[in-house]
């Protein structure tokens, strides 16, 4: 059995502390969170508990791993410590603001023989799992594009903008979808709430290979959208996260080219199918991966080195942000 501390009782918290708390081999034995009504909450729900104000309290108990749900600003250092005093590490996404921080992540977890894991959630989303396997069949034939929109009507940021926020949904699902690594970013966007705080960000990334992918990021739109589509020279697939039920659609449509000059490109559309999934909650596979990943050391899907790739383009477009939309070249 797997003791597990959670650091960051907040909005996510309770959802990792009831899915760690459900599964067979794992059980939540410690909380930390500032702030003292999240703190109660999370006393009274799981009652055989510690509950700390202070996350060294974690840390320097008895759990055999931690994770972080805590602000994107302070996960490096959470982390970092967390590593040293030889706990494995789940740390959500991003899992540092800086490819420097991110990547002395990864070289302590291997220093230190833990699990670093970061929460890229929707790597674990059966929905993704499939567009994985319908690009590896050729299902979808040579991918060229991916397009992303992940936005909504709030909830505003004060310590981050639109592209650290949701940016790392769609760079990691990206990575997981394509065999090509990220070469450049650009990104453009505006502050039209809070000064110096982009609440909308449109970016672009380059992969090697061709494929681009283009995201919308924003907290300030009129409806919910949740959705990826990825774009093959055989046929398109579209995740709609906001479906309840038919999330994954495959669409049997392309354009083919004349192969004698002057004559029309031809359409092909046999219409859409529904791809059926298994009704499990992404989060209580990617719990329960931790978990496996800690107890066979096996290397997680998600691990340190998928995390820093993904900040490594987020720098980028970050700096593409600054320079009014310049590509930048993706390190690494």
């Amino acid at each position: 059995m797997i003791s597990v501390g959670l650091i960051g009782y907040g909005s996510w918290g309770p959802n990792l502390a009831r899915n760690i708390d459900a599964l067979d081999d794992a059980h939540v034995t410690a909380v930390c969170d500032i702030g003292p009504a999240r703190l109660a909450e999370a006393a009274s729900h799981y009652e055989t508990v510690d509950a700390f104000p202070d996350y060294r309290a974690v840390l320097q108990g008895p759990s055999d791993a931690v994770i972080i749900a805590t602000p994107a600003r302070t996960h490096f250092g959470i982390a970092r410590e967390a590593l040293a005093a030889g706990k494995h590490v789940l740390v959500e996404k991003p899992m540092a603001l800086t490819a420097a921080d991110a990547e002395a992540l990864v070289e302590e977890a291997e220093r230190a023989e833990r699990v670093l894991m970061v929460g890229h959630l929707l790597e674990y989303h059966p929905a993704v799992e499939r567009l994985r396997e319908l690009i590896g069949t050729g299902t979808l034939g040579r991918v060229l594009f991916i397009y992303g929109r992940r936005v909504n009507l709030g909830r505003v940021r004060s310590d981050e903008n639109a592209l650290w926020c949701l940016g790392p949904h769609d760079v990691s699902v990206a990575g997981y979808l394509l065999d090509g690594a990220p070469t450049q970013a650009w990104a453009v966007g505006g502050s039209f709430l809070r000064d110096d705080i982009e609440d909308v960000v449109f970016m672009a990334v380059r992969y090697s290979g061709g494929v681009l992918l283009h995201s919308h990021f924003s907290w300030l739109d009129p409806g919910k959208v949740r959705a990826i589509t990825v774009v093959g020279d055989r046929a398109m697939a579209v995740f709609d996260d906001g479906e309840p039920v038919d999330k994954l659609r495959v669409f049997e449509r392309c354009v083919e080219l004349p192969r004698a000059v002057g004559d029309p490109p031809r359409y092909h559309d046999q219409g859409a199918r529904t791809v059926s999934l298994p009704d499990t909650e992404p989060l209580r596979r990617e719990c329960q991966h931790f978990i496996d990943c800690i107890q066979t050391g096996a290397r997680p899907r998600s691990d340190g080195h998928d995390g820093l790739r993904v900040v490594r383009v987020l720098e980028a477009a970050q700096q593409s942000l600054r320079d009014q939309g310049r590509p930048v070249a993706v390190a690494g």
